[in-house]
């Protein structure tokens, strides 16, 4: 009888214990931050460089960073133009080719070149602004 009795109070204890789980009480779960996809490059240098004979302009600015995704690749890099400053905008798109998923938490760097249409500018200092990064070139 003890033992049916010891039995029976181990069984009520472990439906008390079911229901109050079941019940209502909510534990609390990481959420992973949200992704934005259009804007997985992380540029962390820049820097404004003469043009050379492939790309038939006298500006380039070259980007160097990293993307938070491996399956990221930059897909447009967008020029503002207002005064003596050139406001970049980086945009990606995943591409989800070759495999990229598999190498998810792996660091992909990039270096990426942005020309600059220095016929359109007249003569001279412009400052080229990405996030808070700067670097600068003069028309002649």
């Amino acid at each position: 009888m003890s033992r049916l009795r010891n039995l029976l109070g181990f069984m009520i204890i472990a439906l008390m214990a079911a229901a109050c789980s079941a019940g209502g009480a909510v534990l609390p779960v990481a959420v992973p931050p949200a992704v934005d996809e259009l804007h997985e490059a992380k540029v962390v240098s820049i820097d404004a460089r003469p043009g050379n004979d492939l790309t038939d302009e006298e500006i380039e600015i070259v980007l160097n960073g990293i993307f938070a995704h491996p399956c990221a690749r930059i897909s447009r890099v967008n020029q503002e133009l207002d005064d003596k400053e050139i406001s970049l905008d980086v945009e990606t798109a995943r591409t989800g080719k070759d495999g990229c998923e598999t190498r998810l938490g792996s660091i992909a760097e990039f270096i990426h070149i942005v020309p600059i249409d220095a016929e359109a500018l007249l003569p001279g200092r412009y400052t080229v602004v990405l996030g808070e990064l700067t670097t600068g070139f003069e028309i002649r």
